[in-house]
């Protein structure tokens, strides 16, 4: 398949090389190997049997997404749309010496860090939101220490990417007030934002 875009792909109408396999020992028969043929042309051929399918994408060690799989014949095709895994991502705020300490938390919907995982610190200005920082959080949560000279609106962001959806944590408000140290409170305003990419 041809990298930097979708592209489907039919396999039914490649030639495949084909080994006897004993599947009780997951080795090969005989170590003979039929000629090159399609699958029809197999299963006419050798076919005496129920028997099963694999493909594999991205033997040359590239990145690459599977988005859907369709399986069927003449008389109809079941779609399996592959989802990427849910997200959560949550942010803890706690002042500290030199200001405040902001905690990101990014995990799957079975609880598990998300493998590669990466969070961006985000700070809202007139307009939208701004990038800060962009962290590590796989393994270990992302930590960041902000000092706003005034008061500021920060969240967690993790980008939708094939392997996992996005998730965005509430909005936290660090305060600062004239001649005192940061605070943190929950912002005032809707916490559930829609994942950027």
């Amino acid at each position: 398949a041809p990298a930097g875009a979708w592209t489907s792909v039919e396999t039914t109408g490649l030639t495949y090389t084909w080994s006897r396999y004993d599947m009780a020992t997951r080795r090969a028969v005989g170590g003979a190997t039929a000629a090159p043929s399609t699958l029809a042309a197999m299963i006419a051929e050798r076919g005496d049997g129920p028997g099963f399918r694999t493909v594999g994408f991205g033997c040359d060690g590239n990145r690459f997404a599977l988005d859907a799989l369709r399986v069927g014949d003449a008389t109809g095709t079941t779609t399996y749309d592959l989802e990427g895994l849910t997200t959560t991502t949550v942010m803890a705020a706690r002042p500290a010496p030199r200001g405040t300490v902001l905690t990101g938390v990014l995990r799957d919907g079975s609880g598990e860090p998300v493998v590669r995982g990466t969070l961006v610190l985000e700070r809202q200005v007139a307009g939208g939101w701004e990038t800060v920082q962009v962290v590590p959080a796989e393994a270990v949560d992302a930590t960041v220490t902000v000092t706003p000279e005034q008061t500021t609106t920060y969240r967690w962001r993790f980008a939708d990417r094939p392997l996992a959806e996005g998730s965005v944590s509430e909005p936290t408000t660090v305060t600062v007030a004239p001649g005192q140290q940061p605070t943190q409170q929950p912002a005032q305003q809707s916490t559930r934002q829609p994942a950027q990419r």
